[in-house]
C-alpha cells in the first residue's frame, strides 16, 4: 500500500521509526541516545541522571594562599615508668566461679 512517504527523493530511502513504527524518509529520522532511529515526535534527550556527578567539596587551602597564621602543636607521648614490666601469662590466677 502506498502512503504519503512513498515518493521519489534521489539519494534517500524509506525507513521506519523504531519507536512508533510509522514510515518516514531516512533523512527525516534522528539518532536517539540509545541508538534508535526515531522521528522528531519520538526523539527525547538523555536523562541527566544517566550522568552521575559527585558533590563538589571545598578544597583545603594550598600553601602560600594567605593562611600562614596556622598554629601547630606538637605532642610528645611518654610511657608510664610505674607500669609493671615483664612477661604476663594469659590467666589472672583467679578461678572463675
Amino acid at each position: 500500500m502506498r502512503g504519503p512517504k512513498d515518493y521519489l527523493k534521489l539519494g534517500d530511502q524509506n525507513a521506519y521509526c523504531d519507536e512508533c513504527g510509522f514510515k518516514f524518509k531516512l533523512s527525516e529520522l534522528l539518532d536517539r541516545w540509545d541508538g534508535a532511529k526515531v522521528d522528531r515526535k519520538c526523539w527525547e534527550p538523555r536523562h541527566p541522571r544517566d550522568y552521575p556527578q559527585l558533590p563538589r567539596t571545598e578544597q583545603p587551602p594550598q600553601p602560600g594562599t594567605g593562611d600562614e597564621n596556622i598554629e601547630y602543636t606538637s605532642v610528645t607521648f611518654s610511657t608510664n615508668p610505674s607500669a609493671p614490666s615483664g612477661t604476663f601469662s594469659g590467666t589472672s590466677g583467679h578461678s572463675a566461679e
